[in-house]
């Protein structure tokens, strides 16, 4: 039987992306998700859900330059449980979402076009003359 690990989601992100611990190519970064749902009194509620995201790779680097606290992202991917334990033996473990595709939905304030090929983890900037 082949299971099947996807993730789509689209929210905003909670904190500025940071570079991996390490040093290699790894960007991280919470995303907010809302949701509004009716109770049985029909009284309107709203939550909210931070999801960890892990981008490696040349699309890391474009995350870091380009994405800051608060602009719009659609990550598409997959779940992971990172484990580790801490010196003094407490174990620990956490759901994130390994981003294969991350798509950057605000619109800048600048007057640029960033394109972004997933594919080759490339990214280019053009700028447009505004009248």
């Amino acid at each position: 039987m082949n299971n099947l690990n996807s993730f789509i989601m689209d929210g905003h992100l909670a904190s500025d992306p940071e570079m991996g611990k390490q040093g290699d190519a790894l960007c991280t970064f919470s995303v907010g998700v809302n949701r509004t749902y009716k109770d049985a009194k029909k009284e309107i509620h709203e939550e909210v859900a931070f999801i960890r995201v892990e981008v490696w790779g040349a699309m890391s680097t474009s995350c870091l330059k380009y994405l800051k606290k608060g602009d719009a992202v659609r990550v598409m991917g997959r779940l992971k449980e990172n484990k580790w334990e801490t010196p003094d033996g407490i174990k620990h473990s956490r759901i994130v979402v390994h981003a294969e595709r991350v798509d950057f939905l605000s619109k800048k304030k600048r007057d640029e076009v960033v394109t972004i090929d997933v594919e080759n983890g490339t990214s280019t900037v053009e700028e447009i003359e505004t009248v």
